[in-house]
């Protein structure tokens, strides 16, 4: 979810709520950290509004609306599980503040605890006097929490194809060619309409934010109306790890292919993929893949050709703008 989107959806609600004037009024200004703290907050300098009111907490008692602050301090500096803590405090002497509310929604967001964050979004949302604009956003929030939480995902894609073949044994356009001296007759290019047809399926199972199990199965049947020796059929089996950062995603995969011809097991495939993505920037991607293949050819006189190969891929990506 987008960081803006949680800051205009408690700012929208919540600035102008907490007045200095109040604040001041029930707080020892003369107290100098505490009036260095209030002018950095002013000045979105948190870290010394943070600092600054933990001094001025030492020898004093924070009233609500500073209380607040130092909350808000806390959350803009990263320090979640503190400002968790000072939002519940106060929700606890004040149960109906929809102000504190959606702070603490949001602070449950950044700290992945997305159950509690949805409850408190919806329990917002029953309060008859919220602004519209308000509203949209939680419910905006709302749908990407649905999806933040959500822990499977399905794609399926069908597909079917129908062809010709001009030369289904992809013979020479020669009629003859030679062995050493000795003349060989080539047979006749054979023609014939074929059909194709796909399934694929690409299952997600997200373990944490950042670590997904991706597993995808795929079907795929080339059938001639007559030349059946030419009949190919294969399946896929897959399955890998992702970890995403930020601007990064590595990943291990592993694929089992099993290929039939004629009706009869012609080759396995077996392939190790390591991959790393890394974004540039907004516009450009870094990628990099190392393919290794294990062929184990099935049919005897096509075991001469079982082999190991190793493939590494670099190329950047420019997105379209």
């Amino acid at each position: 979810m987008n960081i803006k989107l949680l800051n205009k959806l408690s700012s929208s609600f919540i600035l102008g709520a907490v007045s200095l004037s109040s604040i001041l009024a029930n707080e020892n200004y003369s107290n100098e950290h505490f009036q260095k703290a209030i002018e950095s907050y002013q000045n979105r300098l948190f870290q010394d509004s943070y600092i600054l009111l933990q001094q001025y907490t030492k020898e004093n008692k924070l009233s609500s609306d500073t209380t607040f602050i130092l909350a808000r301090s806390a959350y803009e500096i990263g320090k979640f599980s503190e400002a968790l803590n000072l939002y519940k405090s106060m929700l606890k002497e004040n149960p109906n503040n929809n102000r504190v509310k959606l702070e603490l929604a949001q602070t449950y967001f950044q700290l992945k605890q997305y159950d509690e964050a949805k409850a408190l979004y919806e329990e917002v949302l029953k309060e008859p006097g919220l602004p519209q604009n308000v509203r949209k956003n939680i419910e905006f929030t709302l749908n990407s929490l649905d999806k933040k939480s959500q822990k499977n995902f399905i794609k399926t894609t069908l597909g079917f194809g129908y062809g010709f073949d001009s030369n289904v044994d992809n013979n020479s356009s020669d009629n003859l060619v030679y062995w050493g001296n000795i003349p060989l007759s080539i047979e006749d290019k054979k023609s014939d309409h074929v059909a194709e047809y796909i399934l694929a399926l690409n299952h997600t199972y997200k373990l944490k934010d950042d670590l997904t199990v991706d597993n995808r199965f795929v079907g795929y049947i080339q059938k001639y109306n007559n030349e059946y020796d030419n009949d190919l059929s294969l399946t896929v089996f897959g399955t890998g790890l992702s970890y995403y950062t930020q601007k990064s995603k590595l990943s291990l995969a592993f694929d089992y292919n099993y290929v039939w011809l004629d009706n009869s097991t012609y080759l396995n495939n077996y392939i190790l993929t390591p991959s790393f993505d890394y974004q540039i920037d907004a516009n450009l991607m870094y990628k990099t893949k190392l393919k290794l293949i294990k062929k184990d050819f099935k049919q005897t006189q096509y075991e001469f050709r079982d082999s190991t190969y190793y493939e590494l891929q670099n190329s950047l990506v420019q997105k379209s703008v």
